[in-house]
């Protein structure tokens, strides 16, 4: 049973707001270089137009939420459709909560190392992107037990990345490896699916605070290699023994390996509570891979929420 209320925030970017862009590409002509282009590609920005079912998965299937909070960079990201005057929903802008020193910026890694900023955001809180849904009628006992977060460690060993640095990604989740070690003296040697994330804040700050290492590492205008990622909060969360232990069937899955066999793809993706659809740079035909992405999820989640206009 949880004494606390449970949250959502939901990080997005709408790529087609004309001021964005403009922006964008300034400070990625300035900042980006060959070494990280990879890490800064087009699909970290991209519009797969799947935020309208992550609100109705939210509606559906996951009726014990409080508040959805979406941080935008700025009022002109709202998207159209979105019922702004919705008393579930609180948007949020990255003045609001990042200090204007790292403004703008196009590294989530900055913008999800300031979540804890937001006002008013509950001591338990779920962090989510425009590709993670909640595709089974879930319970809050699926996300917190006794106001801690659920994870299933076991779920989680056999690290692929660590000794393997290959990419910019690769290197920060070694940078988070190795920054757990140096603070714990623990090796940890956990597997990583991009899914929800569930996180108290207290104990978040906590880190943060005492650790100012890893913002003054991670609060960069992009992407980059001294990085660290949100999942070291979470690591450092299981090694303090602040979490309850649930197995919850979840799956990530890369769009690119979508084919046309929507009903395998249906009857794969429905063994799960929880499911994300990912974009990366090896996606191919991505015009193809979005069409049949929408027809899956508008196959789920048919009927607009009240999230919507």
């Amino acid at each position: 049973m949880n004494k606390e209320p449970i949250d959502i925030v939901i990080t997005w970017v709408n790529p087609k707001d004309k001021e964005w862009e403009k922006e964008f590409l300034f400070y990625k002509k300035k900042y980006v270089g060959e070494s990280n282009e990879v890490s800064n590609h087009e699909s970290r920005y991209r519009d797969l137009d799947t935020l309208k079912y992550v609100f109705r998965s939210i509606e559906k299937n996951a009726k014990f939420i409080r508040n959805v909070y979406l941080v935008l960079a700025y009022e002109s990201q709202i998207p159209e459709w979105l019922d702004v005057n919705n008393e579930q929903l609180k948007i949020i802008y990255h003045r609001d909560i990042i200090d204007k020193k790292y403004l703008p910026t196009f590294n989530s890694r900055t913008i999800e190392f300031n979540i804890c900023n937001i006002d008013g955001l509950s001591n338990n809180f779920i962090l989510s992107n425009d590709d993670m849904f909640f595709i089974k009628e879930t319970d809050e006992s699926d996300c917190f037990i006794d106001d801690l977060p659920v994870d299933y460690v076991k779920q989680r060993f056999n690290n692929p990345y660590r000794y393997n640095v290959n990419s910019e990604f690769r290197q920060t989740i070694n940078n988070n490896l190795k920054l757990i070690e140096e603070i714990t003296g623990i090796k940890t040697d956990y597997n990583y699916s991009h899914v929800f994330c569930m996180y108290n804040k207290d104990f978040t700050q906590w880190v943060l605070e005492k650790y100012p290492i890893i913002k003054k590492k991670s609060c960069t205008k992009f992407r980059n290699p001294t990085n660290y990622t949100h999942w070291l909060l979470k690591d450092l969360r299981i090694v303090a023994g602040k979490y309850v232990e649930k197995p919850v069937i979840s799956r990530s899955i890369n769009i690119a390996k979508l084919d046309i066999d929507i009903t395998k793809e249906l009857r794969i993706q429905l063994e799960s509570k929880f499911l994300c659809l990912n974009d990366t740079e090896i996606v191919e035909d991505f015009i193809n891979k979005k069409k049949i992405t929408i027809f899956i999820l508008n196959s789920l989640f048919p009927e607009k929420s009240k999230f919507e206009k």
